[in-house]
């Protein structure tokens, strides 16, 4: 991040912040953790805008499949506890 902001300086970047607003930034952090690890999505800002999309929305794809088969999976375990057949 510090790298980012530093860079950010001689650049004409499209976010605001700069290497002053470290401290903020760093104090106002809150890491991701709501979701485990494995259905975090990281992209590398210095790829384009495209690239980063077409990651992003692969990804989710996956990581939607997977969520969707856990579900699946468990339908038997449902319907045996539920008195269903």
């Amino acid at each position: 991040l510090k790298k980012r902001l530093l860079e950010r300086k001689s650049g004409s970047a499209v976010s605001d912040a700069r290497i002053h607003h470290l401290p903020q930034l760093k104090l106002r952090f809150e890491p991701l953790n709501e979701v485990g690890s494995e259905m975090h999505i990281c992209v590398n800002t210095e790829k384009s805008l495209g690239e980063n999309l077409q990651q992003v929305l692969c990804r989710g794809y996956i990581l939607e499949c997977r969520q969707t088969d856990r579900i699946i999976q468990k339908i038997p375990q449902y319907m045996s506890e539920s008195g269903g057949s």
